[in-house]
């Protein structure tokens, strides 16, 4: 099979770091060495890379508005990641939907300037469920461009509300843009099942696996894994989040088979976000 794909990291260099508001300490917390106000160099990202075996990781830009309350990864500071290693990173943008049309024209100029393989939204953070209409113009571009669409699916674990994160309301949303790949991140937990059930339901849904290790997804996850899910889960930790040294060695234990190993690390996420792997 071709390199691991990490479908969904941060990239918390030391200028990303700084960058995070005070109300999203106690999901850090929660995780052991994440560097939460110190950040990673952007070598020992890829050493820690390359020890693992991951071949690209996928994290997300985000735009001024977001910067503005949320972390800040500026679309520039991507940019010489993605240049100085070439092939190893490629990014998302996030966007803020409140800003109307001018993020709109904001982010297809991002994606017009190269680099940008798709678009990253955090509802909780604006308090505002992926299927209300601020959303709708991204949604029609992206479609257009064939360009994924990234969400936040699931509680917060921190200082904002998870109601937004219920995947249910990506349910007309996948109803509304068929032909629009979706990818709801950090497994819906406690609503997993939603989240299996919109897989399921359309070809265009898809989940990740970021921020949950292996030792904790459900049995619900794992028989979608092994049966009819095999091609809609994609792998990602929300580096450095989880640690890839004990990500893999708790992967190693689930027994998986090579088919679905495959389609996990990398296959699945290489249809999604085609853009990031030209040829």
């Amino acid at each position: 099979m071709d390199g691991i794909v990490d479908a969904s990291a941060i990239l918390n260099v030391p200028e990303v770091a700084r960058t995070w508001p005070e109300r999203a300490r106690g999901i850090w917390e929660k995780f052991d060495g994440s560097g939460f106000r110190e950040g990673i160099p952007l070598e020992r990202i890829v050493d820690d890379m390359d020890e693992a075996g991951v071949a690209t990781m996928i994290f997300t830009a985000t735009t001024e508005a977001v910067g503005r309350f949320h972390r800040h990864c500026p679309l520039s500071l991507g940019r010489r990641a993605i240049e100085r290693y070439p092939g190893r990173f490629a990014m998302r943008l996030a966007v803020d939907p409140r800003e109307g049309s001018g993020e709109v024209r904001m982010f297809l100029s991002a994606v017009g300037d190269g680099g940008v393989v798709g678009l990253a939204l955090f509802p909780y953070a604006v308090n505002l469920a992926p299927n209300v209409n601020v959303y709708y113009p991204f949604y029609e571009r992206c479609q257009e461009l064939d360009l994924p669409v990234w969400t936040q699916v699931g509680h917060t674990g921190a200082g904002w509300p998870s109601e937004p994160g219920r995947p249910i309301h990506l349910d007309e949303v996948a109803l509304y843009f068929p032909e629009l790949r979706i990818v709801g991140g950090h497994i819906g937990w406690p609503w997993t099942e939603e989240m299996l059930a919109l897989s399921w339901k359309y070809p265009n849904v898809y989940l990740d696996v970021s921020a949950h290790s292996p030792r904790h997804w459900p049995a619900e996850l794992l028989r979608f894994l092994a049966g009819a899910g095999r091609e809609k889960v994609l792998f990602a930790t929300n580096y450095p989040m989880l640690d890839y040294r004990r990500t893999f060695r708790d992967l190693a234990k689930l027994g998986l088979t090579d088919a679905t190993r495959q389609a996990l690390l990398g296959a699945s996420a290489r249809r999604v976000y085609a853009g990031a792997f030209p040829g």
